[in-house]
């Protein structure tokens, strides 16, 4: 994941990493695939401000009592996004999950965006 720099001046800065996404189309959604681990729902958080998606989610590693850490890969830090969206997507009806370290935000498009089946009658 790359990674963004801390704010200048801020010795005491939690990092903050890009998360991978991958986006894909479906007949009448978009859907956006992040992978965020160590994220929850307490922890992810999702904003729509005019037309950007902002996601953010907060990592912290899980401290059991009377251990002591002697070495760690485990990142702790802020993972956060932006996206912008087309009109084609219908704000009122966008809804997101995360599970096992995966958030899935549907963009549903909008009704007359979406493709349309015509039946053909005979004669």
């Amino acid at each position: 994941m790359a990674t963004a720099n801390s704010p200048a001046g801020s010795c005491n800065a939690r990092p903050v990493y890009r998360p991978h996404v991958r986006i894909v189309e479906l007949a009448d959604a978009v859907e956006l695939i992040a992978e965020v681990p160590g994220a929850d729902e307490t922890s992810t958080d999702i904003e729509l401000e005019n037309n950007t998606l902002t996601v953010t989610a907060r990592v912290v590693p899980v401290a059991v009592d009377g251990q002591k850490v002697i070495y760690t890969e485990v990142r702790e830090g802020d993972y956060r996004r932006s996206f912008q969206l087309s009109e084609d997507i219908d704000r009122q009806r966008i809804e997101a999950r995360v599970k096992d370290g995966i958030l899935r935000v549907r963009l549903p498009k909008v009704a007359e965006k979406q493709p349309q089946k015509i039946h053909v009658l005979a004669g």
